[in-house]
C-alpha cells in the first residue's frame, strides 16, 4: 500500500501551536489529507505524531524523500524542507503542496497545489482539490491499486508466510537427513572396495548400486529444496513492505503483530543457517561423486542444485534478520 506523509513547516520544529494555528492543523490533518487517504487506499502518516512519538529529525527527511506522496503545508519558509521537497521534485515523486492562498506558494513551481484558506472552517473544497490531484497523479504513475493489500493484510501475509517456510525448512531438514543415512550406509560399501587391488568390476557395482540408492533422496531433496526458495520467494513481498514501513514508523505506532513477525524473523533464520553448514558438507561430497562416476552425476547435479540454492534463500534471511534484529532494538 503507497504511503502518504503529510507534514507542515511548524512541525519541524516541534514549537507549540498557537489556537489559529492548531485548527489549521487540524484541518489540515485530519479534515483534509487523512479522509483523502482513507478515500484513495493510502496509508496516512502524520509527520508531528511521528516525531512526538519518538522519531528523530534524520529520518523525517529520509520518509520525505522516499514517501510514495508528500502533502507539504509550506506556511512559513523552511529551507531544508523546502530543499527536500524539490529533490523530490527533481525525481519525478509525487508531491502536493497546501497555500493559504490563490497562487503557487514559494518553491513549489512545477509541482500540484491545493487551496486551504487560513480560517476556513469548511475544509471541503481542499479535500475534494487533493482528491482529483491524487487521483490523477497516481494513476498517471500507476501506485493507485484498490486491491493493493494494507499493512494489516501483510503483516497477516508475513506470519502466514513464516510459518509455511518453518514448514518447508523442515521438510528440507528431514530430505537432508534421509540423504545423509542412505550415503553413510553406502559409504561403508565404498570403504569395503577402495583398497589396493580392488577389482574395478565390484567396485563399479558398488557406484551403481549408489546411484541407484540415491536417485530417490535426492529427488525428495531437490523437491524440498524448491519449495522452500519459492516460499523465500513468495514472503520476500509482504515481508519487505513490513520491515520497510517498520522502519520508516516510530515503535509505538507500530499496528499489533508487527512486532512478532520481527521476532519470528529473527528466530527462523538461524535454524536455517544450522541447517547450512550440514548442506556444505554435503555439496563437496556430492562434487566428489560426481566427478568419480557418471552413474552418480544426476543425483549429484540434482543435489548440488538444491543445496545452493538453499544458500541464497540464507543469505535472503540473514538480511531480513539482520533488519528485523535492529529495529528491535529501536
Amino acid at each position: 500500500m503507497p504511503t502518504c506523509l503529510a507534514i507542515q513547516a511548524a512541525t519541524r520544529t516541534a514549537a507549540p501551536a498557537l489556537p489559529q494555528g492548531h485548527h489549521r492543523s487540524t484541518l489540515f490533518y485530519d479534515d483534509v489529507v487523512r479522509p483523502t487517504c482513507e478515500q484513495l487506499g493510502l496509508t496516512f502518516l502524520r509527520a508531528d505524531a511521528l516525531l512526538d512519538a519518538g522519531l528523530p529529525p534524520e529520518q523525517l527527511l529520509r520518509l520525505l524523500t522516499e514517501a510514495d506522496v508528500v502533502v507539504a503545508d509550506l506556511g512559513a519558509a523552511d529551507a531544508e524542507l523546502s530543499f527536500v521537497l524539490g529533490a523530490r521534485h527533481a525525481l519525478g515523486r509525487c508531491t502536493v503542496h497546501v497555500t493559504e492562498g490563490p497562487g503557487t506558494p514559494h518553491g513549489a513551481a512545477g509541482s500540484p497545489w491545493i487551496e486551504l484558506p487560513p480560517r476556513s472552517a469548511d475544509p471541503t473544497a481542499a479535500r475534494q482539490r487533493l482528491t482529483a490531484v491524487l487521483t490523477d497523479l497516481l494513476g498517471a504513475t500507476g501506485e493507485q491499486d484498490d486491491d493493493a493489500p494494507g499493512m494489516v493484510d501483510l503483516v497477516l501475509e508475513a506470519e502466514e508466510q513464516l510459518e509455511a517456510i518453518h514448514a518447508d525448512m523442515a521438510d528440507l531438514e528431514s530430505a537432508t537427513a534421509d540423504l545423509g543415512a542412505m550415503m553413510e550406509l553406502l559409504g561403508e560399501d565404498m570403504a569395503r572396495v577402495s583398497h589396493p587391488g580392488a577389482s574395478a568390476r565390484v567396485t563399479l557395482g558398488v557406484v551403481n548400486r549408489m546411484g541407484k540408492a540415491i536417485d530417490g533422496p535426492a529427488c525428495d531433496l531437490e523437491a524440498a529444496a524448491q519449495r522452500v526458495v519459492e516460499r523465500m520467494d513468495s514472503a520476500s513481498v509482504a515481508l519487505k513492505s513490513v520491515l520497510d514501513w517498520a522502519s520508516n514508523t516510530p515503535r509505538g505506532a507500530w499496528p499489533d503483530g508487527v512486532e512478532k513477525v520481527l521476532n519470528d524473523v529473527v528466530r527462523e533464520p538461524l535454524g536455517v543457517s544450522a541447517a547450512a553448514g550440514e548442506f556444505q558438507a554435503a555439496l563437496s561430497v556430492m562434487e566428489m561423486f560426481g566427478a568419480s562416476s557418471r552413474h552418480l552425476r544426476g543425483p549429484a547435479r540434482r543435489i548440488s542444485g538444491s543445496i545452493r540454492a538453499v544458500f541464497k534463500g540464507v543469505a535472503v534471511f540473514e538480511e531480513w534478520q539482520t533488519t528485523a534484529a535492529r529495529l528491535l532494538r529501536t
